[in-house]
């Protein structure tokens, strides 16, 4: 199982906005010597939206393969109900 092609591009747009930001923001920083690590908000958020569609996926992915295991092996009552 994977992410439909189309999730993928709009994740990457979602966290390669915020990242090209946070270039910018860390290159001027160097530029002029004065640093706001409030800036660091931006990487931490990307990456925390990764972390919970991950752990979203996984946790569906696998419901899945046990609903299908269930209806391969010929159990009638639904994976659902239990």
């Amino acid at each position: 199982m994977q992410l439909h092609e189309m999730v993928v591009v709009f994740v990457g747009f979602i966290v390669l906005g915020p990242m090209g930001l946070f270039v910018q923001l860390i290159l001027q920083s160097m530029e002029t010597g004065q640093w706001d690590f409030r800036i660091f908000a931006l990487p931490a958020a990307a990456l925390g939206l990764l972390a919970i569609m991950g752990f979203a996926f996984a946790f569906e992915s696998r419901r899945a393969v046990r609903e299908l295991t269930a209806l391969l092996d010929g159990e009638v009552t639904s994976a659902r109900s239990q």
